[in-house]
């Protein structure tokens, strides 16, 4: 017999008793079976919108204790190379001492992510200004590469280069070995798009910081 079937009016759904059994039983297979092929047909119509499964279950907690730890680790190696201005707030330009805040570049309501490349240290006081909005590019951009430039190679450690292998498709010698210039427009090619995409959804976008807020 069939495992369901409509009743005469057409407007209802009975599931077979022989299989009620059978699907209570295997309710957890079958919800993820069919979760899967929802989560694969609604990105298939929206081939722009990243990251559609984290956001029908987005997780309860940001993951950013690595990106703490690496920020943390990089601001070490400033300080002991006497590059400790290096590490700033790429919004205000103000030097960062061991108390700083992680902030999404893009807002994690459109990434649904917490990958590094999209991440940097910045003033708390700035976090709660930006929010979800998303940065002026021109002005942004430059310093958000650089510092990551910087970051990368004063660590120069595999587990925090994943992130960006996987996001900028590439190795992780010839990631080290690329220009600042070359390295920063692999941030221009990743984040005009993606942010077109978030403006076209309505995130509020060409956030400037402002020194009194």
């Amino acid at each position: 017999p069939t495992p369901y079937f409509f009743d005469s009016a057409m407007e209802n759904i009975i599931v077979n008793q022989c299989w009620e059994r059978f699907i209570f039983d295997n309710f957890q297979v079958i919800h993820s079976f069919a979760e899967y092929n929802f989560v694969q047909y609604l990105q298939s119509r929206n081939p722009n919108s990243p990251n559609v499964i984290n956001k029908l279950h987005p997780p309860r907690e940001r993951q950013l204790q690595a990106a703490r730890n690496f920020w943390e680790a990089v601001r070490k190696e400033f300080l002991k190379a006497g590059n400790g201005h290096f590490f700033v707030d790429i919004y205000s330009g103000q030097q960062l001492d061991g108390k700083f805040s992680i902030d999404h570049f893009l807002p994690w309501s459109f990434l649904a992510h917490d990958l590094l490349w999209n991440l940097i240290p910045i003033n708390k006081r700035t976090n709660s200004s930006k929010r979800d909005s998303i940065p002026e590019l021109e002005r942004y951009i430059p310093r958000l590469a650089n510092l990551h430039y910087q970051g990368i190679h004063a660590i120069e450690e595999r587990k925090f280069l994943e992130d960006y292998l996987i996001n900028f498709k590439t190795e992780p010698n010839e990631l080290l070995k690329k220009s600042k210039e070359e390295f920063e427009s692999l941030y221009w090619e990743t984040f005009v798009p993606q942010t077109q995409i978030a403006i076209n959804q309505g995130f509020p976008h060409s956030w400037v910081y402002q020194e009194n807020f």
